[in-house]
């Protein structure tokens, strides 16, 4: 079963900040609403009030998997804004050759 959340930018800083079940904006991911897939026009239509009330621009609704406290977003884009940058393995191969490694273009 699909589950969405409603997700935004905040306004004042540009933090990415998701829909608590009162109303509310959080900038952590487990806290925020959760809906099925028949109620995401009524989670939709809360963006637009958010964004009158000067709290958060270009809300959207996002699909997410898993349960209360550990709600991960199913694209990789809305992964990096939850939980941040990704990084690549320090023993992931690399297409630099090793002679380039010590080598900062200046």
């Amino acid at each position: 079963m699909t589950q969405h959340m409603l997700t935004a930018n905040r306004l004042s800083n540009g933090a990415v900040v998701y829909l608590q079940g009162g109303g509310g904006w959080s900038g952590d991911i487990q806290s925020g609403q959760v809906v099925a897939a028949e109620q995401c026009e009524a989670l939709e239509a809360e963006g637009p009030l958010g964004m009158a009330a000067n709290i958060v621009v270009a809300p959207y609704v996002i699909e997410v998997e898993g349960n209360q406290g550990n709600y991960t977003p199913v694209r990789r884009r809305e992964r990096i804004r939850a939980f941040g940058p990704t990084v690549v393995e320090q023993d992931a191969p690399s297409s630099q050759k090793s002679e380039d490694l010590n080598h900062v273009p200046v």
